[in-house]
Order: C-alpha cells, then structure tokens, then sequence
C-alpha cells in the first residue's frame, strides 16, 4: 500500500469587513468545513485501511439566526498629535479588532485529520495621520454542529464526528465597545510603505495554537470606544481620536 498523502485542509476565516483609506474595501469569509482533496492512494482511490467505523455519536445542531437588519459602523480613526503611529487593519487567522461580547473571527478546526493551526498575526496598519476609516459589518459568528463522515475524507476508521461550523449573521443593536489596536514603532516583521502603511509577513512563530481564533495578537497600546448599533440599518459614523506625541 503507498503512503497515503496529507490531508490538505480548506480553511477560511469570517472576519469583519474592513474600509481602508484610499483602498476600497476588503473581507473575509471563511468556513471551516474540514474539506480538502482528504487521504488517498497514488492511484487516487480512498486508502481502506479496513477499520471498522465506530458508532456515530454525532447531532447536528441548526445555526441561530439574526434580524437579517444590515447594519455597520465605521470607525473614524484621527490622531491628536504630529507622532508616528499606525491603526492596525487586517491579520491573518484572526480579526484585526474587537467587539465586546461578539465572536468576529472563527478558529482554526480540523474535523478528522489534519495539520496544527499556524499562529495568527496582525497583517497591516495604516498611518493615523491618514485617518484611516475601520468598518465592522455589524455581523456576528456564531457556531453550530455538522456531522462530519471520515470516510469521505479518507478515514473510514473514524466514522461520523462532530464539526464546530461558523456562520455570520447580524448582530443585535444594542451597546457595545470596541478595541483597536495602534502600533508606536514597526516591528520587526513589517515593512513601511511609501505610503506610510505598514505590509506584514509571518513572524515565524512556527506553528500555534490558534484553536480559539477571534482576535488578533494586539499591541501594547490599545484604544477603546463605546457606541451603539441602532435597530434600523444603515452605517453609522463614529470617530475615535488617538492621542499620539
């Protein structure tokens, strides 16, 4: 029997949807389905490794459902002083900011076989003295189960289990605060653009464990804001000043 080939996941993550100055919009949407092209034989065929598959103790669970009202919030990001420092925008396997009480990136899962998660990281940041524009959808994830065969992915001996699967639904009105992160210098694994902005690359922190998700690893200084989500849809303005030197 030839060595069976690792099993190559398809993950995505859900992450709110950020407005950059200048550039346009950007998102993420990711579910974490545990596909993938799963274990075969060089010719292809699923590898039976003739183990019995146990007893399925698997229920799956409906998701919830918001009010399906669209609704978002851009965060106007000022500084107050003439000091460097960047708003931090996106992240790789994580959400770049956070909501109180709301779940905005999925973490990593592996529903039969697969790799450990990488570690998660901020990705970018753009200068306050652009004053850059950060937008939360006003959506939400929220978890529920599926039932997941292995034998489909090539491990007929682990039956039928359970999958934490994630789907974004608006979230209720109501009062909340949020965290953004800002950077005082460039680290070590971002470069400044010409721009001004900040390009990141993986710090090379090896492989995490990132089996949590949510929100980014965040700076040392981090900037919090009140607001409130209204019960008609619509995007609301909300402006944060940063003090910097």
């Amino acid at each position: 029997m030839a060595l069976a080939k690792p099993l190559r996941m398809r993950t995505t993550l859900i992450a709110a949807t950020l407005i950059l100055a200048g550039c346009g919009s950007r998102s993420h949407e990711v579910l974490l389905d545990g596909g993938g092209d799963g274990i075969s034989r060089a010719d292809g065929e699923p590898d039976d490794l003739g183990l019995d598959a146990p007893p399925s103790s698997c229920t799956p669970t409906s998701p919830a459902k918001g009010d399906g009202v669209s609704r978002s919030v851009t965060f106007s990001v000022s500084a107050t002083g003439s000091g460097k420092a960047w708003l931090v925008t996106s992240g790789e396997w994580c959400a770049p900011f956070a909501i109180s009480g709301l779940r905005l990136s999925a973490p990593y899962t592996v529903g039969c076989e697969g790799p450990p998660p990488p570690s998660p990281y901020v990705s970018g940041a753009l200068p306050l003295s652009s004053k850059p524009g950060l937008r939360w959808d006003g959506t939400r994830l929220t978890p529920h189960t599926e039932c997941l065969d292995c034998a489909d992915q090539g491990w007929p001996g682990m039956g039928v289990v359970p999958l934490t699967v994630y789907t974004s639904i608006s979230a209720a009105p109501g009062s909340y605060t949020a965290t953004l992160g800002v950077l005082e210098t460039i680290p070590d694994n971002c470069s400044e653009d010409t721009n001004g902005a900040l390009d990141c690359w993986d710090p090379g922190n090896g492989w995490g464990n990132n089996m949590t998700g949510d929100t980014c690893p965040m700076p040392a200084r981090v900037v919090t804001v009140d607001f409130t989500l209204p019960q008609a849809a619509g995007d609301i303005t909300v402006p944060v000043e940063v003090a910097t030197p």
